[in-house]
C-alpha cells in the first residue's frame, strides 16, 4: 500500500495533496502564549521570507516564491518545538482561495449598464491674478 499524494518533491503529510506547492505557509498549532515577536526569528531567516501575519492560533509566512516555501518546508516540517513539552508547530501550504467578488457586485449580468452623461459646463474666461496681504512681497526667512 502506497502512502498518499503529496505535494511536489515535497515528502509529507497527506494534507499537502488539498493544498497544492503556493508561496505561502500555514502554520498551526502555535503553543498558547507565544508571541510574534517570539515566532518571528523562527522565519525571518529563511532564503525568500517576506512576511509573518500571526495571531494567536496560527499563522501564515509569505515567501517570495513558491520555490522557496518548498525548500522551506523540506527543511522545517516537524522540527520546529516552541516550548518543552509541546508537539512540534504543523506547517503546510496555505489553502489558496479564488477572488472575492467585490460586496456591492452582483453577477455580471446583473450589473446596470451604465452611459455617460456629458454636464457641460461653462469655461473661465481667465483665472483671476492671486492676490496678496502686503502686496506681493516676498518676505526672507533668517
Amino acid at each position: 500500500v502506497g502512502s498518499p499524494a503529496v505535494g511536489p518533491g515535497v515528502p509529507g503529510k497527506p494534507e499537502d495533496a488539498a493544498n497544492p506547492p503556493c508561496p505561502t505557509m500555514f502554520v498551526g498549532k502555535i503553543p498558547y502564549g507565544v508571541t510574534q515577536e517570539q515566532l518571528l526569528p523562527v522565519f525571518e531567516c529563511l532564503n525568500g521570507f517576506k512576511k509573518l501575519s500571526f495571531n494567536t492560533k496560527c499563522a501564515f509566512v509569505e515567501f517570495w516564491s513558491t520555490d522557496h516555501c518548498v525548500v522551506a518546508m523540506n527543511g522545517l516540517r516537524g522540527k520546529i518545538v516552541l516550548a518543552p513539552g509541546t508537539a512540534p508547530l504543523n506547517v503546510c501550504y496555505a489553502k489558496t482561495r479564488p477572488p472575492r467578488p467585490h460586496p456591492a457586485a452582483g453577477p455580471p449580468s446583473q450589473l446596470p449598464t451604465l452611459q455617460p452623461t456629458l454636464h457641460p459646463q461653462p469655461m473661465a474666461s481667465a483665472m483671476p491674478e492671486p492676490s496678496f496681504p502686503d502686496g506681493g512681497a516676498v518676505a526672507a526667512i533668517e
